[in-house]
């Protein structure tokens, strides 16, 4: 989670201009699939795709895996549950909390009132480092490289869990793309915890 004190940083244009191309190699946009039983049918909904399936096709969640291996989350709603959960949301009324607080909130709602089955895929590497160090204070050194030169970097600080900064090598000026003099400069700027994550583009993708 962010910190309500988060703060970002000496951002280089060009090294954190290439975050999003990284975030959907590490945390891909995830494929929910909706169900929807009524009537005897059971009508599916995953990119935008209508699906009307008899019901006994989709009887249970091995059925639905199965028959939509692309998953990463199924929601299986009724009449009754959804007109519930939207009615909940509603009604709710969230001034003091952040945007993920607010959206953990939603989602805790979300598996109180409809049945949703999470499908166990395997998590990208850099994805289950960073997993593994927000649980501790210190700073997650990150670097990338593409034809042998650093084509993204950044430096994660987390405090209790939480990300309470983010920054680039740009506050290095002169060593901004030199990985080796990076990681010299981090462990000498921040005291304590320093781990850190070296890998090139293509192999970060397998």
């Amino acid at each position: 989670m962010i910190d309500r004190n988060f703060t970002a940083e000496f951002l280089d244009p060009v090294l954190w201009g290439r975050l999003g191309e990284i975030l959907s190699v590490v945390s891909p946009e995830t494929k929910v699939l909706h169900v929807m039983e009524a009537d005897g049918a059971v009508r599916t909904v995953i990119d935008g795709c209508l699906k009307v399936l008899p019901k006994e096709n989709a009887e249970s969640a091995d059925d639905l895996r199965d028959l939509f291996p692309e998953a990463d989350e199924i929601r299986v709603y009724t009449p009754a549950t959804a007109e519930k959960f939207l009615t909940d949301i509603q009604e709710g009324r969230t001034y003091d909390a952040d945007t993920f607080e607010y959206l953990n909130t939603m989602y805790a709602k979300l598996q109180k009132t409809v049945k949703v089955i999470p499908v166990r895929k395997k998590r990208n590497r850099l994805w289950e480092f960073l997993e593994r160090q927000r649980s501790t204070d210190g700073i997650c050194n990150i670097g990338i490289t593409k034809e042998k030169e650093l084509y993204f970097h950044c430096i994660l600080e987390f405090k209790n869990g939480n990300l309470t900064r983010v920054t680039t090598s740009d506050r290095y000026k002169k060593d901004l793309y030199n990985w080796e003099k990076i990681c010299e400069n981090v462990e000498r700027e921040f005291p304590g915890k320093v781990c850190h994550y070296f890998r090139e583009l293509e192999a970060l993708k397998n």
